[in-house]
């Protein structure tokens, strides 16, 4: 044994355990040939069961989502409430909006100040349906707000299936989609990223047991910018994420691609319910 090499030693090794395997089946046919019938099928039930529960255990299944189809999914869930904002009845379109309430609260960025002071405004809904909306205020926080009088129609157009996101919970290089009330709503669709976000610190005090009160500074995104071609005419479309909630809205500036953030529409919402009450 002293005088083999590695790769001798190897080949001896691998020799022996093959000639082992040989000898080992040889005797397990041997002894089974002179087992009783009652122990041969036992344990040929035994391995036929086992057989099968190995081929029928069902394969793990991995459903891939594609960014297709959560941009689908994304589209159905706000179609519904996106609106065409016009001057008068067949009139000129000015803008887009979001209906927000189920009472026809519409958020837009169709600014009234642009046009004659007894204009009459409609608001466009998916189905081509025209109807009266009226102005409400301009809301500090960049946008308009108009109530269309849906009346009968309340069923149909209020926004069961919007859902706004948490804005600042956004990610510079996050994908988001302008939806625009376009006749073809599929070309009404634009895909981007979000490219800057313009945040407010705000200072909190929190208490700590056993110390003193301390200050913490809470970021709030007050501007989304995003690489996304804005106009007048998608201007006031809802800024949606990959999950459908709506995070923004588009507001239209010369030169400059931004919306305002959803949190900051909550809040207004949530005044003007107050002032309702």
């Amino acid at each position: 044994m002293d005088d083999l090499n590695k790769n001798q030693l190897i080949l001896l090794a691998l020799l022996v355990s093959f000639v082992t395997s040989i000898a080992t089946g040889v005797v397990t046919v041997s002894l089974m040939e002179q087992a009783p019938q009652s122990v041969t099928q036992t344990i040929n039930r035994v391995v036929t069961q086992t057989i099968e529960k190995v081929t029928k255990e069902p394969a793990a299944v991995i459903k891939y989502i594609s960014e297709e189809d959560l941009i689908g999914s994304a589209v159905e869930s706000n179609a519904k409430g996106i609106v065409k904002i016009k001057l008068g009845l067949g009139g000129d379109v000015v803008g887009a909006g979001i209906v927000v309430t189920s009472d026809g609260i519409i958020i837009s960025d169709v600014n009234p100040d642009d046009f004659a002071p007894e204009a009459k405004y409609y608001a466009v809904f998916p189905d081509g349906k025209e109807i009266p909306t009226a102005f409400a205020k301009i809301d500090k926080r960049g946008f308009s707000i108009f109530s269309a009088e849906l009346g009968d129609n309340k069923d149909a157009y209020s926004p069961a299936n919007l859902t706004f996101g948490d804005s600042d919970k956004l990610k510079i290089g996050q994908t988001v989609l302008v939806i625009s009330p376009s006749g073809d709503l599929q070309k009404g669709i634009i895909s981007g990223l979000v490219r800057d976000i313009v945040t407010e610190g705000i200072a909190t005090s929190t208490e700590n047991t056993g110390n003193a009160p301390s200050s913490q500074e809470i970021k709030t995104i007050k501007l989304i910018k995003v690489n996304i071609p804005l106009s007048k005419d998608n201007s006031g479309s809802p800024l949606v994420n990959l999950n459908g909630g709506v995070v923004g809205i588009t507001i239209y500036k010369e030169g400059v691609k931004v919306a305002i953030p959803s949190n900051l529409i909550k809040e207004s919402m949530a005044s003007l319910a107050d002032s309702k009450k």
